[in-house]
């Protein structure tokens, strides 16, 4: 059963916050803008984690649209730029939401303004939300749903401490498949929103496919796959999985269609 806005809105006595991580790149500026001002016209209040060198710059370009909250850690293991790790803003989110609701979305993703019909308080288990290709801000309609991945997420209670890595990162690979990856080998319910809801401008990705296969690892550690285990899958384990051990490519492959059957 769906809950309308308004009986969201009672429930919570607050508006709902999502956690996000801002770019201070000046690329990202126009895309980021329209998503951020889209959340609050949805209802939402948007919450920023940033590094103490990029605070100012975030604050003065998004401070009418998003909270801006310091953060002393970054994500593990990379030395590229400066990210900020999706489980701290999972922890935040909860936080944010006393508890009862965890929402992490790229600062990109323009929202319908109906979204707020489709999540609840009350949800349980994985809620990914895809996102819909578009060429421009304005675009709503005649979008392309993105079949490589997820932009945002909603957790239940129930999950809070359970995603605890910190080498996955807003703005890089893997962290949209281990989130629905560790949440079913735990035994979690997940389902996919499949109306468009969230979309995105098209632009070039950042990241490359050395840290598609470095983080693959860290997808294995999430499931209690060793190193070597995945060795030794990889050849001499059944014929039709040795692939996805030893190809991150083929590991991406095997997680979305294990996604695919849920829908």
């Amino acid at each position: 059963m769906r809950i309308e806005p308004k009986e969201i809105a009672m429930k919570w006595g607050r508006p709902l916050a999502i956690l996000t991580s801002v770019s201070p790149q000046l690329a990202a500026e126009e895309r980021q803008t329209a998503g951020l001002k889209s959340w609050k016209g949805a209802g939402f209040h948007g919450v920023s984690f940033n590094l103490p060198e990029e605070v100012e710059t975030i604050r003065q370009r998004y401070g009418q649209f998003v909270e801006v909250v310091g953060v002393t850690q970054g994500c593990r293991g990379l030395n590229k730029r400066p990210l900020v790790a999706v489980a701290d803003l999972i922890e935040a989110s909860f936080a944010k939401n006393e508890g009862r609701f965890s929402l992490i979305l790229n600062a990109d993703i323009i929202l319908a303004e109906n979204i707020r019909t489709y999540l609840s308080q009350e949800a349980r288990g994985v809620t990914m939300i895809p996102r819909w290709l578009v060429d421009s801000a304005n675009q709503q309609e005649g979008g392309e749903k993105d079949p490589w991945g997820y932009d945002g997420v909603g957790l239940g209670s129930e999950l809070r401490g359970i995603f605890t890595n910190r080498y996955f990162a807003l703005g890089m690979p893997w962290w949209d498949y281990w989130i629905p990856f560790r949440a079913l080998h735990l035994g979690h319910s997940v389902r996919i929103l499949d109306e468009a809801l969230a979309f995105h401008v098209r632009h070039q990705e950042r990241w490359d496919e050395k840290d598609r296969a470095r983080l693959a690892g860290e997808m294995w550690k999430e499931v209690g796959v060793s190193p070597w285990r995945r060795l030794w899958s990889k050849h001499f384990g059944p014929r039709n999985k040795r692939k996805i051990y030893g190809y991150h490519n083929h590991l991406a492959g095997h997680i979305r269609e294990m996604i695919k059957k849920l829908i």
